[in-house]
């Protein structure tokens, strides 16, 4: 009896945090070459939840958290952990204005990488399962693309670590 009240409870807290997961729609660009998670509830200037921007040399800047203004009025660096599935990255950086600043005045963790030092981040990425996110802020993030023509964020990321290891 115990189990099945056990069970029943980490199901319905399972549902719950996939309930209240920040729906997010992720896009591919290529010029410049940027794979951005934007959120779908955040009014008409939304910041993006996590942007990758393929820098010459095969660099990769991370923007994390602008669109929960992340380190606004810090200067220690950031720390956020993202877990899907069995698989874990943590992401250190400075807080920097958001690279739409402009638009929405919000702030970010930001830090850059060789695109071949991303494996644990493409591991997260190709799961397929929603993004568990702590540290400097707590959130779950939605992987499936918004329309059907767009497509899931394995394809997108490998789409983006494709093109942007030529550059």
């Amino acid at each position: 009896m115990f189990s099945r009240i056990l069970t029943a409870s980490l199901l319905l807290s399972i549902s719950a945090t996939v309930a209240s997961a920040t729906a997010v729609e992720w896009t591919l660009t290529k010029a410049p070459l940027e794979l951005v998670g934007m959120p779908t509830d955040q009014g008409e200037e939304p910041d993006y939840v996590i942007r990758l921007t393929c820098k010459k040399g095969a660099v990769v800047q991370i923007g994390l958290g602008a669109y929960k203004d992340l380190g606004n009025g810090k200067a220690e660096p950031l720390s956020v952990t993202l877990i899907s599935a069995t698989q874990t990255v943590a992401l250190s950086g400075k807080p920097a204005p958001s690279k739409n600043w402009n638009m929405t005045a919000s702030s970010e963790l930001r830090t850059e990488m060789p695109v071949s030092s991303m494996d644990k981040l493409s591991a997260v990425f190709a799961t397929g399962e929603p993004i568990t996110v702590s540290g400097a802020i707590t959130d779950v993030w939605t992987v499936s693309a918004k329309r059907k023509k767009k497509a899931a964020l394995k394809s997108l990321y490998r789409a983006f670590g494709e093109g942007c290891s030529k550059k």
